[in-house]
């Protein structure tokens, strides 16, 4: 076999093999009424309830069973470092509330090697320029920017397709 098939063949079978974990950097799980889902409109500010940026990162998968890992954000480094602190199954539970819906948030798709506790993850400030927010029972797409209300972290709403 030449150098050059070779080389070519060995760059294929890199590219099936992906030594990174995929994963979502995301906020909690928001809960708004569903009367109020299809009303959303540009302008809109949501409320989060989270007093600080407070981000979960999602690997689907591992082991077949979502999971997401809590980060910490390491003070007194030059650009943004976090730390995986501990990692949990994702428990998709219902809601009981049949007025409520869940709205699912994104940030962005990041390689993160390896998923483990303890990891050292370096983020971009524009990571967390927009957030998408959908529901996967209804087909809603919202898209906004975070931004400070009140003292908590709230989305201003700047696009929203249905």
């Amino acid at each position: 076999m030449k150098a050059k098939t070779q080389a070519l063949l060995l760059e294929k079978m890199m590219q099936k093999h992906h030594s990174h974990h995929i994963c979502e950097i995301a906020l909690p799980d928001l809960i708004i009424k569903k009367s109020s889902l299809y009303q959303l409109s540009v302008g809109d500010i949501l409320l989060t309830g989270l007093k600080s940026l407070e981000p979960i990162l999602v690997h689907y998968r591992l082991s077949h069973t979502p999971h997401y890992a809590k980060l910490l954000f390491l003070k007194n480094t030059s650009r943004r470092k976090v730390k995986i602190t501990s990692i949990h199954p994702i428990q998709e539970k219902p809601l009981k509330d049949t007025k409520h819906e869940v709205l699912k948030s994104l940030f962005a798709h990041i390689e993160v090697n390896p998923f483990e506790c303890g990891s050292m993850i370096e983020l971009d400030d524009s990571l967390f320029d927009s957030v998408s927010l959908f529901n996967q029972n209804y087909d809603i797409k919202v898209e906004g920017k975070l931004m400070n209300a009140e003292g908590k972290i709230a989305i201003e709403i700047t696009k929203v397709s249905i």
